[in-house]
């Protein structure tokens, strides 16, 4: 997935980076969170970026 403003994608699309705000706002809009949402799931499970899609997976499932 490229951002749709910069056109950027990030450089290991497997790691979740939230210390670039470009890369933050990349991750909020692939998994649709906030960015409290998705510093927290950082830091809950690392970076891994299906570490994190699991996570949010779960959350949504358990709120159903």
């Amino acid at each position: 997935m490229v951002d749709i403003i910069s056109g950027r994608v990030p450089a290991e699309p497997g790691k979740v980076d939230v210390s670039e705000i470009w890369e933050l706002e990349y991750w909020m809009g692939v998994f649709a969170v906030s960015e409290e949402q998705l510093r927290g799931a950082v830091d809950a499970v690392g970076s891994d970026s299906q570490t994190v899609k699991a996570f949010f997976e779960r959350a949504r499932d358990e709120q159903a």
